[in-house]
């Protein structure tokens, strides 16, 4: 992932698969192949949502008919430095949808309740 400047377009930080935990390990246990999903957005201007998710298991839409999408998660990360700031800790399962209204907010879905989150005190 790169975070530009502009008009310059010039890269201002660059954020690799590499400077997150190893896939099983950590706030990465839930992972298995990492890729960065573009589900993400700034949260506030100095402050990123960086989406992780699994690969589409393919293995069990093959073998077993299922349909389904591993698990996900949500980083916080500074667009000027790249520096990760952490894992968001949902207390739910499995979040997938976010929202970034742009306001220091985010919002998540889990079936038909929606959720509104802010970035924790010393979290930045």
């Amino acid at each position: 992932m790169r975070w530009h400047r502009l008009p310059s377009l010039e890269v201002a930080a660059v954020l690799r698969l590499s400077d997150f935990p190893a896939a099983g390990t950590g706030d990465c246990s839930v992972h298995d192949r990492l890729w960065i999903s573009c589900r993400g957005g700034y949260v506030d201007a100095d402050t990123a949502l960086v989406a992780l998710h699994n690969s589409y298991d393919e293995a069990r839409v093959l073998m077993f008919g299922e349909d389904i999408w591993e698990e996900h998660s949500h980083w916080l990360a500074d667009p000027e430095t790249g520096e990760l700031h952490g894992r968001i800790a949902y207390p739910m399962r499995d979040v997938d949808f976010v929202w970034l209204p742009g306001d220091g907010t985010w919002v998540t879905a889990e079936w038909n309740t929606l959720y509104r989150w802010s970035v924790p005190d010393g979290a930045r």
